[in-house]
């Protein structure tokens, strides 16, 4: 999965409200940026996510019931956290499962 993400009134709203879904995109002139041109993901400044992912599983009948089994790793690189340019993340995810049915 690759994922970008803008921040369509960088600099023009105060730094709490910044890329959240409070922020209305405002302008330079305090204006909300959806009555005008689109400023989609053309600012200096782009938060990257990359995500790769794998997971195994398997089935175990049983004469009377079935375990199931699941084990799922996902790698997470994520460039500009935060809109801050050049802060860099990884993170790992990590999943098991364990069933029986009957």
């Amino acid at each position: 999965r690759y994922i970008r993400h803008g921040n369509h009134s960088a600099d023009y709203v105060p730094d709490e409200l910044e890329g959240t879904l409070w922020d209305d995109g405002l302008d330079s002139t305090g204006s909300v940026t959806f009555y005008g041109p689109s400023t989609f993901l053309t600012q200096d400044v782009l938060e990257r996510t990359v995500q790769l992912g794998c997971s195994l599983n398997g089935r175990l009948p049983l004469p009377f019931a079935e375990l199931r089994a699941e084990a799922a790793y996902t790698f997470e690189y994520i460039k500009n956290r935060g809109f801050l340019d050049g802060v860099d993340e990884t993170n790992h995810y990590m999943s098991l499962l364990l069933g029986f049915d009957w």
